[in-house]
């Protein structure tokens, strides 16, 4: 996948949990920098890992770094819910899951490509 596509895919992704959040938040300029923070999650994989073979997914391409994103991604979300409700500043909390989600994402569509993802 090139670059556009990912970062139409992450982008795609952290503005539809927006929506579905959108009742909580109160800030309105959050969506636009999350969307920035997401365009830069979503090519960060192909930029710490060049495309410069097509073997060329390794550590930061895997399966392992999937989970753990994922993990990441889950504990982010929940945290933002969390504040949205107890009413605490969620900002932060929100864009540094935006990041985290379209990384997730990213990887999650590199799984769907012949070349698959290894298994480290």
């Amino acid at each position: 996948m090139n670059s556009t596509q990912h970062i139409f895919i992450g982008a795609a992704g952290t503005y539809l949990i927006y929506i579905l959040l959108a009742t909580l938040f109160r800030d309105s300029v959050l969506i636009v920098v999350a969307l920035f923070v997401s365009m830069f999650g979503s090519v960060l994989p192909d930029n710490l890992e060049p495309a410069v073979h097509y073997t060329h997914r390794k550590k930061y391409h895997s399966w392992g770094t999937l989970k753990y994103v994922a993990a990441i991604s889950a504990l982010l979300l929940s945290l933002t819910l969390v504040s949205l409700i107890m009413l605490f500043e969620s900002t932060l909390i929100f864009c540094v899951f935006a990041f985290f989600f379209s990384y997730m994402l990213h990887l999650l569509a590199d799984s769907t490509t012949p070349m698959g993802l290894p298994r480290a």
